[in-house]
């Protein structure tokens, strides 16, 4: 077994939130860790730590993809749909029903009450494998929607989200006043 020890070239950017800043409390800290050399990006805050390694472009400086990317890129990159948007769900699943032609409309207004009622005995939001699981056993019962799991939509936590609205609203503003200061 070999054991060693490297010193990376990190450049890091720090977020502090102030009491009085707009949203205090969401996110009162992060450092924002950029291993230029290697193109590793490792998040840590008290919304989560987050981390991402992008293959190394020596055509482009790593400080400069990361002034550029989009926050919805970075949240693909660094996180996964872990809850369940049920509202998201349930409006694509009622606007299917409300199009189909097979069922009267008295078959619709029955099936969106009992849609409508699984949100009062489940948890639908914490587990999109299980909404899934429920989403099917309700489509058996009522209409037999096709391909129904495809309705169930997912998406980010809160977290997850507030650390890129982070990075895109104040890292990479400073990134990119960085690499001018720099003259890069």
């Amino acid at each position: 077994m070999l054991v060693g020890h490297m010193t990376p070239n990190i450049i890091r950017f720090t977020y502090h939130q102030e009491k009085g800043d707009p949203g205090y409390g969401s996110c009162v800290w992060a450092h924002f860790d950029f291993d230029v050399d290697n193109y590793d990006l490792s998040i840590h805050s008290d919304c989560g730590s987050y981390g991402y390694g992008w293959h190394i472009t020596p055509s482009e400086p790593f400080l400069e993809l990361m002034s550029r990317i989009g926050d919805d890129y970075l949240l693909r990159k660094m996180c996964k749909e872990s809850l369940c948007d049920w509202e998201a769900t349930k409006e694509s699943i009622i606007e299917t029903l409300r199009e189909r032609d097979d069922l009267d409309e008295d078959d619709v207004e029955s099936a969106i009450e009992s849609l409508e009622a699984l949100d009062d005995d489940y948890d639908l939001e914490s587990s999109p494998g299980a909404t899934s699981v429920l989403v099917e056993n309700w489509n058996e019962e009522n209409c037999r929607i096709e391909d129904i799991w495809e309705y169930v939509k997912t998406t980010y936590t809160g977290d997850e989200k507030k650390i890129v609205q982070v990075f895109a609203d104040y890292i990479q503003p400073a990134i990119r006043e960085y690499l001018k200061e720099a003259g890069a």
